[in-house]
């Protein structure tokens, strides 16, 4: 799939955040068994030759210009990213020097994206999902970049059709009767966002028609935010000083060395947030999704569904994994 033949024309070059900053706790058992010591899931080959992050990387290439990329990693995890990479990561690096919670890790380089292009039409990927077939998905990804141009107010939430009542996952119910018209895509309204809910639950979101929530999020920068700035209004403020540090640098009228003291004294007086609950949730009259179908999708934070995937498609896991989980 061509870059250039599918997101062409009018608007800001896509920019794409690849989210790598997870610590992959309800994994742990696994890696230590199978590595000999922790490792995060996105750094690790499961099947074939590749790592998460690398399959990420692969994809987001394929429709996002190379300097568009910014993948963010927890400064103690960087370590790892020399075996899981066969070169330098593409576009940018950015480190976050504390944990401070998923929302900090979507709006950290978020702030580095509005630094260099205040237009920019901006996708959100986690790293630790498994998705296949790719070529399937990035058609979603493309149609998704192009219809952050026509609903600039919206976020657009990619959403796979639920097959079972998993606990485990967050879930997006539509508004019933809520299809927007006149896209290339049948978009839904949301009513509202469920994470992890009990076996009840998850059986009547299963019934109404819910999807699972992927994390893939497409919005222009400007659009996410704004709608950060009324839903976590002391993140936004302590990072619109960091972007004003960033853009100083890219201009020259500042030095790296002050923008990595600001970076890290933002981040200490931070305070925890979650995307999911603390964004996504209020969010929900704002967020339109896009449902997936004919893909096969699963988030990778238990073994069970690292070998539920792995079965499905025939494939065989990486030496020494499969005792392990």
């Amino acid at each position: 799939m061509s870059r250039d033949a599918t997101l062409n024309g009018p608007g800001s070059l896509p920019h794409a955040i690849v989210l790598a900053g997870g610590s992959g706790e309800r994994l742990r058992p696994v890696t230590e068994r199978w590595l000999g010591e922790h490792r995060p899931k996105q750094y690790c080959t499961f099947v074939g030759t590749r790592s998460m992050l690398q399959h990420t990387l692969d994809r987001v290439k394929t429709v996002v210009p190379h300097g568009n990329i910014l993948t963010v990693v927890a400064e103690e995890h960087e370590r790892f990213l020399p075996a899981a990479l066969p070169e330098p990561v593409p576009g940018a690096l950015v480190r976050q020097p504390l944990n401070r919670g998923t929302a900090a890790g979507v709006f950290l380089p978020l702030a580095y994206v509005l630094a260099k292009d205040p237009q920019a039409t901006v996708m959100i990927f986690p790293c630790d999902h498994f998705i296949y077939p790719e070529g399937r998905f990035l058609q979603y990804v493309v149609s998704t970049y192009r219809l952050c141009r026509s609903f600039e107010d919206s976020l657009l939430l990619l959403g796979v059709p639920a097959t079972s009542p998993e606990t485990d996952y967050g879930w997006i119910e539509p508004a019933p009767s809520s299809r927007v018209g006149g896209s290339e895509r049948p978009l839904r309204r949301v009513a509202r966002f469920v994470e992890k809910p009990s076996r009840e639950e998850a059986e009547r979101l299963l019934r109404r028609g819910g999807l699972w929530n992927t994390m893939v999020v497409g919005a222009r920068a400007a659009t996410l935010w704004a709608l950060g700035r009324r839903f976590l209004p002391e993140m936004i403020g302590a990072f619109d000083t960091l972007r004003d540090v960033v853009r100083a640098t890219q201009t020259g009228r500042a030095d790296p060395e002050r923008e990595a003291a600001v970076l890290r004294s933002v981040y200490q007086r931070l305070r925890p947030a979650d995307f999911s609950a603390d964004f996504l949730r209020p969010a929900a009259g704002s967020t339109l999704v896009f449902p997936l179908d004919d893909l096969l999708w699963s988030d990778w934070g238990r073994p069970k569904r690292v070998m539920s995937s792995l079965h499905e498609l025939g494939l065989q896991a990486a030496p020494r994994l499969a005792s392990a989980l």
